[in-house]
């Protein structure tokens, strides 16, 4: 009995070791600061893309206002006004 026992504890200990060596696939945590200047990269590559009009010079408003609220650390702010621009201009976010 003591040495099924032992035998168990080891196979379980061994079990873990490898579980938590094996590689993962789920995509690394990205913060919201991150985020946030990915997704103002797209606005402004958003807003370059458009011809100038009043729908751009308000992207680029809102844009220069997302940059100033992301900077501090008013990240979900920041991300929505971002989304508004985007709406703006009817292009959509890719998430990272």
């Amino acid at each position: 009995m003591q040495g099924a026992r032992l035998l168990t504890v080891v196979l379980i200990g061994t079990l873990s070791v490898v579980l938590q060596a094996s590689p993962s696939t789920a995509r690394p945590a990205v913060s919201r600061y991150e985020r946030c200047n990915r997704f103002s990269q797209q606005l402004d590559k958003a807003i370059k893309s458009k011809k100038p009009s009043h729908r751009t010079e308000e992207a680029k408003a809102l844009l220069t206002k997302a940059k100033r609220l992301c900077a501090t650390k008013r990240e979900a702010q920041g991300m929505r006004a971002i989304a508004d621009g985007m709406k703006l201009l009817n292009a959509k976010l890719v998430d990272p």
